[in-house]
Formats: C-alpha cells, sequence, structure tokens
C-alpha cells in the first residue's frame, strides 16, 4: 500500500525519550557531509528538493571573502548543484558548478526538469535543468524588473508544478529591494517563457520577506511577514498568507497567522491550499490554510514549543513531517539540536516528545522521498560548524541524515468502506456517491475495493450489494474478520 496514513508505533515503556535517545521504531543514519564550505548567507536559504530515493537535490554557494579574487564585490562565489540518492547514501557524485557568481540559492523539481533560482548583483535569475543529469536547459531567465523598484529583489521563493498536460513550471516570488515595498510573483514555464508580462503585485505594503507554493492549476499560498521595521527585526503586521488563483488573489484581506515570524515554510495540498510552518519569538508553530481562506487548525496553530528554523514536507495529505532547530542556546544564529515530529490534519502530534535527529546543527530541511520496502523515508539537510560564531566564520558543512520508519500494515475487513466494522448498505451508498456524486472519499479505499482488484469501480458496489440483498459472493480478504491487505496497491486505508 502506497504512503500509509499512520506510522507504526510499538507503546512499550520507554517509546518516547529525548536527550538524544531516539524512538526505537526510528532508523536514523549517521551524519554525512554532502556540501562542504556554505556560505552563511546563501545557507539560511539554501535549498533542497526530491521526490524519491533517488533525487534529493540539493543547491548551495561557495563563499569568498570581499575583495577576493573573482569576488570583489563581496558576493558569494558560485552556485552548485548535487543529488544524493539513499539508495546509494555513501557515493556522492561529482557537484555541478551551474554559475561562477551568485547567493541564496532555491531549487525545487517536477518531473523531469528542476527549477534554480539564484541572486547575483542586485538581480535574480531563473534557470532550467534537466533532472536526471542536473545540466542547464537554457540559459537564466533574468526575473523581470518592476516599475515600483528598477532593483528588482531579494528574499526570493520559488515552487513548482506540473499541468496536466505535461508542461512544468514554477512560481518565483521575491520582495522589491530597494524601496522594500511590496511582494512580487510570476509563473515561469519550462522553457524559459514568463505567463504574465508584468509581475503579480501580492501586497503593496514593506514585507521582509515572502514564501510561495502553487500546485497543478496555478493555485496556492503566498505568505510574508508584513510592515518591518527592519532595525529591530520586528514585524508589527504579523505574520500574513492569502490564498491565489492564477495572477488573482482570493482574500480582501490576507489571515494573519501570528504576531512574529522568524522563518517559514509551506507544502501546497493540491487543491488551492497547503500546510505552513513557522518560527516566532513564541515558538515553533503549524496552521492549515484551505482554499477558502479558513483555517484547518485552532487560532494560533498548533506549537511545537521553542525552537526556529522550521522546514516541511508532505507524508501524504492527512500527515506531514516537520524538523526545526531546538531550543536557542545563545540567540538566533547559534546552531542547537534539531527535531523532527509528525502532523496529522486533526491538529495531533504522533510523538509526545519529539525525535532528536542531531546533537547540533543550523538551519535544516527535509524531503519526504516516498514508501521502499514497507518503510517510510526521508532526507534532514542541516548546518553544522565547529562554533556558534556564525556570524564571524563563514565556512559550514552541509550535511545529510537519512531516517527511515516503518509502515503500519492497517487491518481493516473488506467491503467496510466507512470503517464501522461491518458490512451494509451504507458501504456501497459510499462508493457509489464517491464515484458518481462527488461524495467524500471512503475512510478506507483497501476496503471499498470490495474485489480487491486495485481500483474502486462500480463492481464493488454491485459486489457488496449482491452479498448483502441476493446471495452472492461475499468481499473478498480479509472478511469477515479484521485483516491486512495482501494485494500490493496504491489504495490506502485510514487507521
Amino acid at each position: 500500500m502506497k504512503r500509509e496514513l499512520v506510522i507504526c508505533l510499538i507503546l512499550l515503556i520507554g517509546m518516547f525519550f529525548i536527550n538524544g535517545v531516539f524512538a526505537e521504531n526510528f532508523e536514523i543514519s549517521s551524519e554525512k557531509i554532502v556540501a562542504e564550505k556554505v556560505e552563511l548567507a546563501s545557507a539560511t536559504s539554501y535549498r533542497v528538493d526530491g521526490e524519491d530515493l533517488e533525487r534529493n537535490i540539493f543547491a548551495w554557494s561557495h563563499f569568498i571573502e570581499a575583495g577576493e579574487e573573482g569576488n570583489e564585490a563581496g558576493f558569494g562565489r558560485g552556485i552548485f548543484v548535487n543529488r544524493l540518492n539513499l539508495e546509494d547514501f555513501d557515493t556522492l557524485p561529482a557537484e555541478i558548478e551551474i554559475s561562477p557568481t551568485g547567493s541564496d540559492p532555491k531549487i525545487t523539481s517536477g518531473l523531469k526538469k528542476a527549477f534554480l533560482l539564484w541572486y547575483y548583483g542586485g538581480d535574480g535569475y531563473v534557470d532550467v535543468l534537466d533532472i536526471n543529469s542536473l545540466t542547464l536547459l537554457d540559459n537564466p531567465a533574468k526575473i523581470p524588473k518592476t516599475s515600483d523598484d528598477p532593483l528588482l529583489a531579494i528574499h526570493m521563493d520559488i515552487d513548482s508544478a506540473v499541468f496536466i498536460d505535461g508542461t512544468e513550471f514554477s512560481l518565483v516570488a521575491w520582495r522589491a529591494y530597494k524601496s522594500n515595498e511590496g511582494s512580487y510573483g510570476n509563473f515561469l514555464f519550462d522553457d524559459g517563457t514568463w505567463l504574465y508580462p508584468s509581475p503579480i503585485k501580492y501586497n503593496s505594503g514593506k514585507s521582509y520577506t515572502i514564501q510561495v507554493a502553487t500546485d497543478s492549476e496555478g493555485k496556492g499560498i503566498v505568505a510574508y511577514w508584513g510592515n518591518p521595521n527592519m532595525e529591530g527585526l520586528r514585524f508589527p503586521s504579523g505574520f500574513l498568507a492569502n490564498v491565489f488563483i492564477e495572477d488573482s488573489l482570493q482574500l480582501q484581506d490576507p489571515v494573519r497567522l501570528d504576531a512574529d515570524a522568524n522563518y517559514a515554510d509551506i507544502r501546497s495540498d493540491g487543491i488551492g491550499g497547503g500546510t505552513i510552518v513557522w518560527g516566532s519569538d513564541s515558538g515553533v508553530k503549524v496552521q492549515i490554510l484551505k482554499a477558502d481562506g479558513s483555517l484547518g487548525l485552532r487560532a494560533g496553530g498548533v506549537s511545537f514549543g521553542k525552537g526556529a528554523f522550521p522546514a516541511i514536507d508532505n507524508i501524504d495529505k492527512d500527515n506531514w513531517i516537520i524538523v526545526w532547530q531546538g531550543n536557542l542556546r545563545t540567540g538566533r544564529f547559534s546552531e542547537d539540536y534539531l527535531l523532527v515530529n509528525i502532523l496529522s490534519s486533526d491538529g495531533s502530534l504522533l510523538f509526545e516528545s519529539p525525535i532528536k535527529v542531531a546533537d547540533i546543527g543550523y538551519h535544516p530541511s527535509i524531503v519526504y522521498n516516498g514508501v521502499s520496502n514497507g518503510k517510510h523515508h526521508a532526507t534532514i539537510f542541516f548546518l553544522k560548524k565547529d562554533t556558534n560564531s556564525m556570524q564571524k566564520n563563514r565556512d559550514n558543512n552541509l550535511y545529510a541524515i537519512a531516517l527511515r520508519w516503518p509502515v503500519e500494515e492497517i487491518k481493516f475487513i473488506r467491503g467496510d468502506a466507512d470503517r464501522n466494522n461491518k458490512v451494509e448498505l451504507t458501504d456501497a451508498i459510499i462508493v457509489l456517491d464517491w464515484l458518481f456524486k462527488d461524495g467524500e472519499e471512503p475512510k478506507c479505499l483497501d476496503a471499498a475495493d470490495a474485489d480487491d482488484n486495485r481500483q474502486i469501480q462500480l463492481t464493488d458496489a454491485v459486489r457488496i450489494l449482491n452479498f448483502l440483498f441476493k446471495g452472492g459472493e461475499s468481499p473478498a480478504q480479509p472478511y469477515p474478520e479484521k485483516g491486512v491487505d495482501s494485494t500490493q496497491d496504491e489504495l490506502s486505508c485510514k487507521g
């Protein structure tokens, strides 16, 4: 079964531990350096992405002190990309240099192509890469100037998706740099052309930075820090978000998620909304913002406790894995231990105490890589250095950790689509409503597959009805007692 909704827990005494001891079902690999000497300014917003065990793609910039050869202007030197294969974790390919100059790289991947965003000398650039070879497909596209600010942008973000016809595109967003007035965005197709001749304007007031997430229909979320006092790094209007369809914001007034924020990450839900995680003075929080602008979790979000620099990725439509930097010891730019937990759509956390995955690190990112051989797989990237003087020493190493944990084999009764532990008329109605009337998805797709042919069809409802009222064949196994699915398929079942 693909991406089961709940991770297997063995509820034994001592299941949850802190202070360096890991939950017994989580396997955590040794730390592995994947990129050396990462520039701090770039690394604070470095980006990784991936969809499976073979495609952890990451980008970074190497720092050379201002005034050194090749870096007289004081910018980061070089944009690099590479990939990490979890099935061959100890072997790292040679890194690929994309540009001899630049900083603040971010990367997002689609089916066959990846989009790479970086900043240099007052301009932002986006390039399209072949996802297998990581070679450039074209010359980089420069982010278009805006009438409000000809100096363009800083604090950029990017996300990508694939249209139904297979065309791949990215959504690029940025904050106006010179005037600090407004946040902007535009869609870039995989042939290097922009969708709109003029950028989309997401907000007119001052903003500190911006995050975006989009889906295959050009819908999604934009979030930004409003009205900053740049000297104090405080944000009187708070941390704000809006939902959009292509170039149109859907809410007249943005949703105020929190009073302040110091970092955020977003993942699209594929239907116009998404999940947002952020760090604030009061700790790490998460919120679900739906396409209609309503909140999926309680006001103020679910809190993970003290910490900063959280990152998130989707496990499936109802569960997310989140990593963050733990209790800050010496200030915002210090290193500290890294923690992981798993959030469900009802706001519950899988682990009573989060799992510590590293004793010391800085600015983590996470990629969920899917299910293989009965286990979930994820990769955590983070920075690490020997001292806490992050602002003085810019040579940091980028590390990766592989996580694995077992997929729970959920027990169910075949034909019991509503999971009430019996097969009855309502189960057939649920299947028919879902197939033909846009009804809710059955709680257990495996159970709704009454004939166990790996798909939900009219024949499943017919088999249930024939069994109930005509003495026909019973649903396939497991029936009449609960059991696990012996058939390998992509259908799932909620626990």
